[in-house]
């Protein structure tokens, strides 16, 4: 997005399985100026960023994969970036109007886990359900649990629970921006999943009891 007076150029980098802010300046004929400098490090997904009227700051998405929220910055990456908490969550795509007035999407995703036998007409069953995402279910070997990703909590953490999906645990605080995938081993013990907790992706497994997660 090109500022206010075309001197500057708002974009996201991608890095490591996040997203952050950052502003080229440019000359009159639109030549990069030195290196572009970053305004953020949420460790989140930003995205869409607009400039204010005034060009003296940038308003952005940024978020996990479960909920996002409106954030203004600095343009000259002075300070941190604020929130923009009044506007609630599952809130993006914002754009500003030159007279300042902010157009953004509000949006709602609930998904849940049903089951079913392996014949034709046999009908399915709802087992997992919540207001939010219930994603990425697998049984155990013995056939007795499943593990699965569920927001029911705000962020996307991994759950075990009965094969009927009565009982369900939380295992992982992880509060990453994107926590996903998750597996048993072999003899139902242990639960592998990966995780941007530091910003990068890595491998981490869990006790299908309960406990803190270790990385691979």
């Amino acid at each position: 997005a090109f500022s206010p007076d075309g001197r500057e150029l708002a974009f996201v980098r991608f890095e490591e399985g996040h997203n952050e802010v950052y502003v080229q300046s440019l000359s009159s004929s639109f030549e990069p100026e030195g290196n572009p400098r970053q305004l953020t490090r949420l460790n989140l997904l930003a995205s869409n960023p607009v400039w204010m009227p005034n060009g003296e700051s940038i308003v952005f998405s940024a978020g996990g994969t479960v909920r996002s929220f409106l954030w203004r910055v600095a343009a000259s990456g002075e300070g941190q970036a604020e929130q923009l908490t009044s506007l609630g969550d599952d809130v993006a795509w914002p754009t500003i109007s030159r007279a300042g007035e902010l157009v953004y999407s509000q949006g709602h995703h609930d998904s849940d886990i049903w089951t079913g036998e392996l014949k034709a007409g046999s009908p399915l069953r709802k087992i997992v359900t919540s207001n939010r995402e219930e994603l990425a279910a697998h049984f155990s070997a013995d056939g007795r649990r499943i593990v699965f990703i569920s927001s029911r909590s705000g962020e996307n953490e991994v759950w075990i629970a009965n094969a009927d999906g009565t009982q369900p645990l939380r295992l992982t605080s992880m509060r990453a921006s994107i926590t996903g995938w998750p597996s048993w081993s072999p003899d139902g013990s242990k639960i592998l999943f990966d995780s941007n907790l530091s910003g990068s992706y890595h491998l981490y497994t869990i006790s299908a009891a309960g406990g803190e997660p270790t990385q691979l």
